[in-house]
């Protein structure tokens, strides 16, 4: 009896020991796959550094605007902005840090039209309560500020010079406000493409189709398009491409002679980074 007891207790203590080294492999390969895991995040951010043409810029902000619009005739006067999207990439990966997003009541035409609503998908009970442009802009420096967002530090990226030389200054200066230094430069993603390409895009679904990209959401969303925009940029960041400022006061200008458009212009700085 003795030796049966002294056998079960032998069994029971191999079993407690055997649980108990299972138990330490167990967390240390735990541990052995978190640290894993980590390794391979840093590389895949590393690689992301690596990925793209150093640029010049620690911050990109892509912009796409969406206004009030007719279907036949002259856009309404004043025509105002109904959407605001900003889209925070870092210079370095490109990817988004951060995103402003918000729809704008209309201080004068507060009614959509039915082409404005079927263009953009923005129905009228979206833009209700919603901030007026001059609210929108003070939210946007807020919102600048707290993510270090500077004019020194950043560039505004458009697909099209509507957005920073029309929409935005037009509406600003009827409601007499002034135009946040920011977008007074930018960079025009059309120039851009052309500058890589030598053709110059016809639409935003035209120049993804033409870099082999998928396009996301909606056509005429503005956050969707941000989010198409920002794809054609680290297309264009991928193949060596530097950006620089393409609109806004003083800046110098050449030309370039496209089959389509005939001459064009663009900014004269180089856009590509030396290999």
């Amino acid at each position: 009896m003795q030796s049966l007891v002294r056998l079960q207790s032998s069994l029971v203590n191999g079993l407690v020991f055997t649980s108990a080294i299972c138990v330490r492999k167990t967390s240390n390969a735990r541990g052995s796959i978190a640290k894993t895991i980590a390794a391979l995040e840093r590389q895949q951010k590393q690689a992301a550094k690596s990925m793209y043409a150093p640029q010049k810029f620690t911050n990109f902000l892509v912009v796409d605007l969406e206004a009030t619009c007719n279907q036949d005739g002259p856009p309404p006067y004043p025509q105002e902005i109904i959407e605001f999207p900003v889209l925070h990439l870092c210079g370095r990966t490109f990817q988004e840090v951060s995103r402003f997003h918000t729809y704008v009541q209309p201080d004068v035409h507060k009614e959509l039209s039915d082409f404005c609503t079927e263009l953009t998908g923005i129905v009228q009970s979206m833009l209700a309560d919603k901030p007026s442009l001059k609210t929108v802009l003070i939210s946007l420096d807020e919102w600048m500020q707290n993510n270090s967002i500077t004019q020194t530090n950043s560039a505004v990226v458009t697909f099209g010079e509507w957005d920073m030389a029309s929409a935005l200054v037009n509406q600003c200066q009827y409601l007499g406000i002034a135009v946040p230094p920011i977008f007074r430069q930018w960079i025009n993603l059309k120039k851009s493409l052309l500058e890589h390409t030598r053709q110059w895009p016809r639409n935003l679904s035209a120049a993804l189709r033409n870099a082999c990209i998928e396009q996301k959401g909606r056509p005429h969303s503005g956050i969707d398009d941000c989010l198409n925009i920002a794809e054609l940029m680290r297309y264009l960041a991928r193949s060596g491409y530097v950006f620089h400022f393409t609109g806004g006061n003083n800046l110098p200008k050449r030309h370039i002679t496209d089959p389509l458009l005939g001459t064009v212009k663009v900014s004269r700085r180089p856009g590509y980074a030396s290999r």
